[in-house]
């Protein structure tokens, strides 16, 4: 049995449309210059107990992440602000379907803290339909977030005791003789 403390970077992440909680993440670097061997961990946090993890083998020099669980001192929630359809032009045929949303994040952190907050965008697999996010919508520093397509990335810092408000809305154009495809 060991204790080895690492030095670690901690980020908080989102994504509401599947779940409305902040996780914390942990992202540390073997700098201890021998191997670590996989098996339980115990986590701590500010030098209190935040629980028990798995740490995976890790050779001198290689990083890995672990999560810690909800960060209980920031909310979020997603709300539908606006769902319209319509035909648009009688000569072109086209079909548009539109979504707005909010994303709401409060911290009662005393301190500015980063996070990332992840939402999707439907994908056409067909090339007569498009996609486009909405000019309202706040910019995203990812859209295809690692490759993943539809996926959208926004980071930002929220301040203590301030509400911050991520607007996100698109637009889905298609003909208007295809069914109206499922969206949330």
């Amino acid at each position: 049995l060991q204790t080895t403390p690492l030095t670690v970077d901690l980020s908080r992440r989102t994504t509401p449309v599947l779940d409305e909680t902040v996780y914390l993440f942990a992202e540390f670097q073997n700098d201890t210059g021998a191997a670590l061997l996989q098996g339980q961990a115990t986590l701590f946090h500010n030098g209190r107990f935040a629980g028990l993890g798995y740490l995976p083998p890790l050779q001198p020099g290689e990083t890995a992440e672990m999560g810690f669980g909800p960060d209980e001192r920031i909310t979020v929630s997603r709300q539908l602000l606006d769902r319209s359809s319509g035909d648009r032009g009688l000569f072109r045929g086209k079909r548009r379907i539109e979504r707005d949303y909010a994303i709401t994040l409060n911290s009662f952190h005393d301190a500015p803290i980063a996070v990332q907050v992840f939402d999707q965008l439907p994908v056409a697999e067909d090339e007569d339909v498009s996609i486009s996010l909405l000019e309202t919508s706040s910019r995203p520093a990812a859209v295809d977030y690692n490759d993943k397509k539809g996926v959208i990335q926004w980071v930002g810092t929220l301040e203590p005791a301030k509400e911050s408000v991520i607007r996100f809305g698109f637009e889905v154009l298609q003909p208007a003789d295809r069914p109206v495809p499922f969206l949330r």
